[in-house]
């Protein structure tokens, strides 16, 4: 028998099993097993075609996720298509996933062997340094998961840091700098990749372990929406963003038999861990330093907690970096973009764009920058948001207007340009060397990147053609700031779409900064020992710094504006569910409160588009409440929010956190019905009688 008919005879044999259990309804643990056996066979078979290598754990876990991206796109299109997401459809989806790589993807999975599968002697010294990297780095990796783990919290608070173990800055140096000792001193590149993953997961994984009832807001809003999805198998209305992960949540919710919240809390601190890899396969020319140098520029706020919007980071980064040599498959670099595009198209329009160009450019190889393809590619990934917003705002009402005229306002470029200023030094060390850290970051990058362009010949077209993308969405997101009025968000916030585009330009800027970086690193292998280490201690610190950076922070160089959800948040709405007795309210309170009732009860009641909790921020609901506990505190706000959504009682909630909280409180007391206070005294709830 043939290899290819050999092949075909598994994926019939195994989709078969898949689709038995799911028609038959076979008990759930057959079924899982039977999808999990499925999956793990066919990453194993399908990862060595996609990066031609047999051996090691790499081509596996790479397979893994090119499979699970695959699925995911086709159960978003079983979605739209108006299927309702289950049994059948995971079946449905994984069959049609290992029918769509066996049709692609060559017979023939045979590989000359690299310079990583020679074998040495364990007495070998670069099997010692080996060990004295990454040891160390295991080492502090579980330091810092103890401390998260042991300081969690569910009180509002409005930064980690006080609450972590006074070492963990230290131990989040530790790791990169021994990355950079392994970059230096190991000549097997998988072991620098290991260590960056680690560095990136120690920072990801904070804000999950420590934040008990979660991070953020945004999160909750998700998974309320992904519990939707399970319970029902679909969404209504349903949106144009966004699935890509509630599918996959959902998925794996009922493959594991995981609780949605954890699914979906840890989703992207584990998806990050994989970026290293994608780089090591979408790298194979590339030196250790390299890998390394990934710790320089990669920015790690985006990814300490889990939305869709950087889960889309994360696959449309893997996607790019898997396609930055041609020696991987295309098929491994196009599901990770489709998946990025389904999740969030933000994020994912100008990273599959880019990796469409990459893909394009290795087909013209040296001929490619003279392609108008390459350019027209380049231009319509730049162009694509800023254009799709246009779009949509001419439909219907989206909240969204647009007036070109500013951005010829030398005003509006003047504003835009103040991330130019260097810091204020506030006499403060490490808030200093953070802010300083967070500027130089884009000069370092840029000046690198420049410095790829110039000496890497052999890939300056896929540089140029990302440095280009990069540069474009860039200006986009410029545009869009200047042009863009997005009323429905909350003042502060109405920069977000902007900054994320800008975001998105770095990461295509990420790549060539890094090869340009480990141009010069290189050169310390021939440098003396003592000015190698002490570099080496200042690029642990520089991503010390960054790590800093990642999470809240409030110190003499920034305050949070933000309070997490706390348990008095969560008592405050279920005493007010409660207290309501099954009549008509609503609720005046700030964003964490809104997230408390959404975690708890769901989108449990609308009226026409006004949720009850004060959502979104730039809603009128949360304008009440601003002026329900502004300068005066009167009845007529609460009277206008009873009208709005058509309820027979308001609640009002006021933190003790709140700007004025005791004169505001005490202001209320004397206008409200009844009031209440959380079991820790941090929350107080006034009542309001108005029908």
């Amino acid at each position: 028998m043939s290899a290819r008919a050999l092949g075909w005879l598994v994926v019939v044999l195994t989709s078969g099993a898949v689709l038995a259990n799911a028609a038959f309804g076979a008990p759930t643990i057959w079924s899982a097993a039977a999808i999990v056996f499925t999956l793990l066979y066919h990453a194993v078979v399908f990862g060595a075609k996609l990066v031609r290598r047999r051996e090691g754990i790499g081509p596996f876990l790479l397979g893994l996720a090119c499979l699970l991206a695959a699925q995911s796109v086709f159960q978003v299109l079983f979605y739209y298509l108006g299927l309702r997401l289950g049994a059948w459809t995971d079946a449905l989806s994984l069959t049609l996933t290992l029918v769509t790589f066996q049709l692609v993807l060559p017979v023939s999975d045979e590989a000359a062997a690299t310079a990583d599968d020679t074998r040495y002697s364990i007495l070998d010294t670069r099997n010692l340094w080996l060990a004295a990297a990454l040891i160390p780095a295991l080492i502090a990796f579980g330091y810092v998961l103890r401390g998260a783990v042991t300081q969690a919290t569910d009180v509002s608070i409005r930064t980690p840091w006080p609450l972590l173990p006074p070492g963990t800055l230290l131990a989040l140096a530790i790791i990169p700098l021994c990355a950079w000792l392994a970059a230096w001193k190991s000549n097997r590149r998988w072991v620098t990749a290991v260590i960056v993953s680690l560095a990136l997961v120690s920072v990801a994984v904070i804000a999950p372990l420590l934040y008990r009832l979660g991070y953020g807001f945004d999160g909750f809003l998700h998974v309320a929406t992904e519990r939707i999805v399970f319970d029902t198998g679909t969404l209504e209305p349903k949106p144009l963003y966004y699935m890509g992960q509630y599918v996959f949540v959902t998925w794996l919710a009922r493959l594991a038999a995981l609780p949605i919240e954890a699914a979906d809390r840890f989703l992207v601190p584990v998806a990050i861990a994989f970026l290293p890899l994608f780089f090591l396969y979408g790298r194979r020319a590339a030196t250790r330093w390299e890998d390394a140098a990934l710790l320089l520029f990669l920015p790690l706020a985006p990814f300490v907690a889990t939305t869709p919007q950087s889960f889309a980071y994360v696959l449309g980064f893997g996607a790019v970096v898997i396609s930055l040599n041609g020696k991987t498959h295309p098929a491994a670099g196009l599901s990770l973009a489709a998946w990025s595009l389904a999740v969030h198209p933000l994020a994912g329009l100008p990273l599959a764009g880019a990796t469409l160009a990459l893909q394009w450019t290795d087909m013209r190889g040296s001929r490619a920058l003279r392609s108008p393809i390459t350019w027209l590619l380049a231009l319509a990934a730049a162009a694509a948001v800023p254009f799709a917003f246009l779009v949509i705002s001419r439909g219907a009402s989206t909240g969204i207007e647009w007036d070109a005229s500013r951005i010829f306002d030398v005003r509006t470029w003047v504003g835009s340009f103040t991330a130019l200023v260097p810091p204020r030094n506030r006499v403060a060390l490490w808030p200093d060397w953070t802010a300083l850290v967070l500027f130089l970051a884009p000069v370092v990058a840029i000046t690198t990147a420049i410095m790829a362009v110039l000496r890497d010949a052999e890939s300056r077209s896929r540089w140029i053609a990302l440095i280009a993308i990069g540069a474009g969405t860039t200006f986009g997101g410029f545009v869009m700031r200047a042009a863009g009025e997005f009323a429905f968000l909350i003042d502060y916030e109405r920069g977000n779409y902007a900054d994320r585009l800008f975001l998105v330009g770095f990461l295509l800027l990420v790549p060539p900064a890094a090869a340009g970086a480990a141009r010069w690193l290189a050169k310390l292998e021939t440098a003396p020992a003592l000015p190698v280490a002490a570099l080496l201690l200042g690029l642990a610190a520089w991503h010390g710094a960054q790590a800093h950076a990642a999470l809240p922070r409030h110190d003499a160089a920034a305050a949070s504006y933000g309070w997490s959800v706390g348990r008095g948040d969560v008592e405050a709405v279920r005493w007010i569910d409660s207290d309501s007795q099954g009549a008509t309210y609503a609720v005046l309170a700030n964003q964490s409160v809104s997230a408390a009732a959404v975690r708890e009860f769901g989108f449990k009641r609308y009226h026409d588009d006004v949720f009850y909790y004060p959502i979104p921020t730039g809603g009128a609901l949360y304008q009440h409440f601003l002026e329900a506990v502004g300068r005066e505190q009167t009845l007529e706000p609460i009277r206008e929010a009873a009208l709005l959504t058509a309820s027979d009682i308001i609640y009002v909630v006021v933190n003790e956190y709140w700007w004025d909280a005791k004169r505001v409180a005490e202001e209320l007391s004397a206008l409200a019905d009844k009031e209440t206070t959380t079991s820790d005294g941090r929350v107080r709830v006034f009542r309001f009688d108005v029908k």
